[in-house]
């Protein structure tokens, strides 16, 4: 939310003048505050060495997002396609579509589009499955008009 950093500036407003005293009396060449120094440091690397390595690997929805990838490479972007009706409320679904394909998902069933991507639970009588990479768990058809 763009909000956070207003309201954060606002607490620290309202908190800074009763801590204020305490923050004085620290002693920053203390043994603890040099611990505490290098474990904020290694931890810090920690996150950012694993943010780096964590580049280009898909995490989670991984069957998902592959089946995107495709759908990217045959469905021309800002088109709309067809999915059956159990996968209209997959968000993530929606949402890796319209991020890394641009391409929208149609709400209204009776409207058929050139594409219909399924989970396997609908596929009409006249689709022709196309001859792409997928995981098990969906299929891209061209329908006929």
């Amino acid at each position: 939310m763009p909000s956070f950093p207003f309201f954060a500036l606002a607490c620290a407003m309202l908190v800074g003048p009763y801590i204020e005293d305490r923050i004085r009396v620290i002693d920053l060449k203390s043994r603890g505050m040099r611990l505490f120094s290098v474990i904020s440091v290694c931890t810090a690397l920690a996150a950012v060495l694993t943010a780096v390595y964590s580049i280009g690997r898909i995490g989670r929805d991984h069957d998902k997002l592959v089946a995107v990838y495709a759908v990217r490479d045959v469905v021309p972007a800002r088109t709309r396609i067809n999915v059956c009706p159990s996968m209209h409320r997959d968000w993530a679904l929606h949402a890796y579509l319209a991020r890394h394909a641009r391409v929208t998902i149609e709400r209204d069933d009776r409207i058929r589009h050139t594409f219909l991507l399924s989970d396997g639970s609908c596929v009409s009588s006249d689709s022709v499955a196309t001859s792409l990479d997928f995981p098990a768990s969906y299929s891209l058809y061209r329908q006929a008009p």
